[in-house]
């Protein structure tokens, strides 16, 4: 062989030596890169619905508690004790809403120095006693009103104030006016929340409580910030005496005649009392608490719970008839000695007016 042609010879050799065979092709095409999506994690695609229901299930709680009580206040709301110096008594106030307001209220002296006097007037009160609870905002208006009483025996109270020796009246007189008593007393106790004793080792009346439901609506309960309590009961000074009476006559053989002697010294007070009233003219400095019942604009006519009837004045009731319509609502009412009263509510304009007989 020449040696151009050898020299051909290598150089397409040379040439074939640089071309790819087919299968190293293949192999260069399978090793290419090629752009694929990055998979997520397996349980990734659960995490996040996770996430949403337990959000949804918190925001659920919460409005399942917003809603179960006012302003989210949920379960006993113990306001503290309260003191009532006048009367010598303590009284501890605690809340519970549950669709309604409930209370459980219980009063004991507040020296305990002085339990005996306390258990003389509640086993055996001298006259029909009571308990008003009030209810307040932080600014110290009332929002609710509770009266709870005492049960009371005429004739128990007529034969422990006999012992004073007053004459006894005649029999039928002292039937009569008896069952009249009682007949009220029966009245005075319907419907209403009654305190029980609670008697201590000792035999006396260490406290009485009562528990109920207290008519306030739901805005007004979340408004409650403190409380009072106004008890219709003796001053101190009156228990220890009713007291000294039961120490120095402790038993009266002649009670069920004696009895008849209050009941007419009372009878007559009454009548007297009328009388006198009727002649002189009527003069009042009232001050208190109530609840509203009725009001008509156009007669100008405001009713109480208590059945106090306030004449308002015409152009007042007119310009306050929109707000005082919104019944029924809790009052605060001042007369003066000539009976010109202003009446106040929460959120609404003070009316003038006048006690009516």
């Amino acid at each position: 062989m020449t040696d151009e042609n050898q020299q051909h010879a290598e150089g397409e050799k040379a040439d074939q030596g640089h071309q790819p065979s087919g299968s190293e092709s293949e192999v260069a095409v399978a090793h290419s890169p090629v752009f694929q999506p990055a998979r997520s994690a397996p349980g990734l695609i659960y995490i996040y619905p996770a996430i949403a229901v337990a959000l949804g299930l918190l925001v659920g709680v919460g409005v399942a508690i917003t809603a179960g009580g006012p302003a989210g206040r949920t379960g006993k709301y113990d306001l503290g004790p309260v003191k009532f110096d006048s009367a010598g008594l303590k009284g501890d106030l605690v809340l519970n809403w549950n669709k309604k307001l409930g209370y459980r209220l219980a009063v004991e002296p507040s020296d305990p120095m002085r339990n005996a006097e306390f258990s003389q007037v509640v086993s055996n009160p001298p006259r029909p006693l009571s308990v008003a609870i009030q209810l307040k905002d932080s600014g110290g208006y009332v929002l609710c009103i509770k009266t709870i009483v005492l049960k009371y025996d005429p004739r128990q109270a007529a034969a422990g104030t006999a012992s004073a020796g007053i004459v006894s009246a005649s029999q039928p007189a002292q039937t009569d006016e008896m069952a009249r008593l009682e007949a009220k007393e029966m009245e005075r106790e319907r419907g209403q929340d009654i305190f029980r004793n609670e008697t201590g080792q000792d035999g006396q009346i260490q406290s009485i409580s009562a528990e109920g439901e207290i008519p306030c609506s739901n805005e007004a309960y979340a408004d409650t910030a403190s409380w009072s309590f106004s008890p219709d009961f003796p001053s101190v000074g009156e228990q220890a005496s009713l007291l000294q009476r039961e120490k120095d006559d402790p038993a009266n053989p002649d009670a069920a005649h004696a009895e008849a002697a209050a009941v007419r010294a009372a009878a007559a007070a009454r009548r007297k009392a009328k009388r006198l009233a009727a002649e002189e003219p009527v003069r009042f400095a009232l001050e208190g608490d109530d609840e509203l019942v009725g009001f008509d604009p156009s007669r100008g006519i405001a009713k109480t719970s208590t059945r106090i009837t306030f004449v308002v004045n015409a152009a007042s009731a007119r310009e306050a008839a929109a707000k005082w319509q919104d019944l029924p609502a809790n009052i605060h009412y001042k007369c003066d000695m000539n009976g010109a009263c202003t009446l106040s509510r929460r959120g609404a304009a003070v009316l003038n007016a006048h006690l009516k007989r």
